[in-house]
Parts: C-alpha cells; structure tokens; sequence
C-alpha cells in the first residue's frame, strides 16, 4: 500500500509493483522514480544541515531542487520553510 503523499499525480503508479515502479524513468530528471527518490532524500538532508548551520545561500537552492524533483515526479508540492 502506497502513502497517500508519495502517489504521483503524473504517473499511475498505484497498481504497479515496487520494482515496476522505482524503474519508471523520469524523463525532465533522467533517472528514475527509485532514483528520484534518493536524490529527493538527499536534498531534505542537505536542506536541514544548511538550516542547522545558517548557510541561507545554500537553503534557497536546496528548496528550489526539491521543488523540482517533486514536481518532475508529480508529487504535491508544499511550501518549504
């Protein structure tokens, strides 16, 4: 079963496997969900650890990548503070 907030609104990946799904290539990112998914995860640590050390430089970019990807994965975008 899949978390409401992980569903793509772009690609119907709520009858696939996990397998099926993590191997679905993402055109605007090249690379795929599973791979989009690190890349996500990667950019929240990197995002709390210029907070966490004041780097507001770093953090604007950081907002504008995981903006990105969520919205390359159709994924629901929510405001980043």
């Amino acid at each position: 079963m899949l978390i409401p907030s992980s569903c793509s609104s772009r690609f119907n990946t709520e009858n696939m496997g996990a397998h099926e799904r993590n191997n679905l290539h993402i055109k605007e990112l090249g690379m795929s969900m599973g791979q989009a998914w690190g890349a996500l995860k990667k950019s929240w640590k990197q995002y709390k650890f210029a907070l966490a050390t004041g780097d507001y430089k770093k953090i604007e970019g950081l907002k504008d990548r995981i903006s990105y990807i969520r919205e390359a994965m159709g994924l629901e975008n929510e405001e980043i503070y």
